[in-house]
């Protein structure tokens, strides 16, 4: 939750009380208000249901396939066009949060479907994960090891030489002697 003040200053700008005010008002008419509008004092909380939160309680219960499922691409896609600094920040910290959590979860899903042997499974999660962050030289180290153990030799190197060509422009060098 968050207390009128900081609701004015995250939303619109500080000292924008009556704009909260009128918010709540607004609020507060919809139908079943009462059963997700909070407000506590000078708190004020929404509870509801979101695809961000079960994609975050899937991970804390160590279910990346789960998460997955809820994972719903960038955190409140439309929004940038919001011109409120406080909110504007807020976002930008809660979408490379959600981007990270959601890489943490294909490269957990991706080991859980390799341990199970379900080689072309785990592949997919590892390109997933290589097209929301081309950069990571271990996911192509993974996508490599994956490829080669399905016997698939031609996928390894064609990963190996964007791996190598993805360094040398973003870095100026060569890929790890571990890669």
């Amino acid at each position: 939750g968050l207390r009128r003040e900081e609701m004015a200053e995250f939303l619109w700008e500080a000292g924008k009380l009556a704009s909260v005010r009128q918010a709540l008002y607004e609020l507060r008419k919809l139908p079943g208000s009462e059963l997700w509008l909070v407000e506590e004092g000078p708190q004020v909380r929404l509870e509801v249901a979101s695809d961000a939160a079960l994609f975050e309680d899937a991970l804390a219960d160590a279910n990346p396939e789960a998460a997955l499922e809820h994972y719903d691409g960038e955190f409140l896609a439309g929004f940038q066009d919001v011109n409120v600094p406080a909110f504007l920040d807020w976002l930008a910290f809660e979408r490379q949060r959600l981007e990270l959590a959601y890489l943490k979860a294909l490269s957990a899903d991706a080991k859980r479907l390799e341990a199970q042997g379900q080689f072309g499974a785990a592949r997919l999660r590892i390109q997933q994960a290589l097209a929301a962050e081309p950069l990571d030289e271990g996911l192509y180290r993974t996508g490599m090891r994956l490829a080669y153990v399905q016997g698939d030799v031609a996928s390894a190197k064609e990963l190996l030489n964007r791996c190598a060509a993805m360094t040398r422009r973003e870095f100026g060098s060569e890929p790890s002697s571990e890669t």
